[in-house]
């Protein structure tokens, strides 16, 4: 925004500077409005680009697992159960009750849960029973859910 400020006040400071009688002072800040507008445009990196490499640094640290790990994950009208199915031991379920859900967020791919202040990433391509809609209309009226 800053560098589309400083492109029009340099033009429309340059453009009376270069109409008779010249002013030397409109043209030279018309030009260091220009220059400076597109070397903010065109300089400086772009947000967010420098976050990409320590962000999929910190990504691949938290979802490397030492061993094979497999969860199912249920749903019912109590809340959401995280089981691990390797270990079938009744200790081994965690229910997580929908008031303790912050947010479910519905992506293309993959559905994003906050609870408890951790955070849970469901991809899509591993949901085994029901449509992404049935999940939907189960859980909207229960907790916050949003859809991108």
């Amino acid at each position: 925004m800053l560098s589309v400020i400083c492109l029009v006040l340099g033009g429309s400071a340059l453009v009376p500077g270069m109409a008779a009688p010249r002013d030397p002072i409109l043209i030279l800040a018309g030009a260091v409005g220009i220059f400076f507008g597109l070397f903010r445009l065109y300089g400086t990196q772009k947000p967010g680009k420098r976050f990409q490499i320590p962000a999929k640094t910190l990504l691949n640290k938290l979802f490397t697992f030492t061993g094979h790990t497999a969860v199912r994950i249920t749903f019912s009208d109590a809340g959401m159960v995280l089981e691990d199915i390797h270990a079938g031991m009744p200790e081994n379920r965690r229910p997580i009750p929908y008031p303790s859900f912050e947010c479910i967020i519905e992506c293309s791919d993959l559905y994003l849960l906050a609870y408890s202040g951790n955070g849970l990433i469901l991809p899509k391509c591993c949901q085994i029973s029901g449509t992404p809609e049935q999940l939907r209309a189960a859980l909207s009226p229960k907790t916050c859910y949003l859809l991108l």
